[in-house]
């Protein structure tokens, strides 16, 4: 796969950026089972992968994922270093003190070819809004049930 800048202009598509937050100091095995599996099928690219730990007293620790760290041995890291160190402190926040998260920053691959044939088309994306697995479940169950 090619991280050249496409016809329409557009190395990449829109970017997701998860954060994971888990209660052990090691990215759970699953995770990185479905990462590999994702992107082996390549339903995504994974571009960066962060792991970030926030101790009971102290500031966070944040170590980027290498080949073969953690189990990391069956997808390629396309972009690391692509979130920022800054970011990263400010996601730390967000992780209990005594837990970690992961912070994975993926494209889907169909996102590209949308973002290519919405720039060959002229136009623009003005909004996009993702709602949590969890949420969307939810209102879906809400909803069938009228």
């Amino acid at each position: 796969m090619s991280l050249g800048a496409s016809a329409a202009g557009l190395a990449y598509g829109a970017v997701e950026l998860h954060v994971i937050s888990f209660e052990t100091e090691h990215v759970p095995e699953g995770l990185l089972r479905a990462l590999s599996e994702r992107a082996a099928h390549g339903d995504v690219r994974i571009l960066d992968l962060v792991l970030l730990d926030r101790p009971a007293e102290g500031a966070p620790r944040i170590r980027e994922l290498e080949a073969g760290d953690d189990g990391c041995t069956h997808f390629a890291l396309h972009a690391r270093g692509l979130i920022a160190e800054d970011d990263l402190h400010e996601l730390a926040s967000c992780v209990p003190r005594g837990g970690a998260a992961a912070v994975v920053a993926l494209e889907p691959i169909w996102a590209r070819e949308f973002a290519e044939q919405i720039a060959i088309a002229g136009s623009v994306i003005v909004a996009t809004v993702r709602i949590p697995a969890p949420a969307i479940n939810a209102a879906v169950e809400i909803a069938l049930e009228d």
